[in-house]
């Protein structure tokens, strides 16, 4: 089952996250020959992806994986999408997954929000 992770991108702000894949028993899962990746969509149902993080291994015996955005492409974040008004943040879904052959594992879900940039 994935883990639960909610985070803010500030838009316009580079976004970086390391991430430990952990077994049951808190082991990290050894991602040798896994693959990482992952997409943001304003909602699941939604067929267009609004952006795509960059994925890498940083320890992969350790299951230490990293996932990040860019300034440019977190300036290029929408600004026009279910709006969480209590928070005053935009919101989305996200998910990262691991594949290794035909094998697939959900990693990561859940709603990244989106500060709005004012300096731009």
């Amino acid at each position: 089952m994935a883990g639960r992770y909610d985070f803010t991108i500030e838009q316009g702000a580079t976004f970086s996250r390391q991430v430990t894949w952990q077994d049951e028993s808190g082991a990290g899962i050894n991602l040798t020959g896994y693959t990482i990746t992952g997409k943001l969509r304003k909602k699941t149902s939604d067929n267009k992806e609004i952006a795509s993080f960059t994925c890498a291994l940083v320890t992969p015996t350790s299951g230490i994986f990293s996932f990040s955005l860019t300034p440019t492409q977190t300036s290029l974040l929408p600004s026009s999408f279910s709006y969480n008004a209590e928070k005053q943040l935009l919101e989305c879904v996200y998910d990262i997954e691991a594949s290794s052959g035909s094998n697939v594992y959900r990693v990561l879900e859940g709603i990244a929000s989106i500060s709005p940039e004012v300096t731009r």
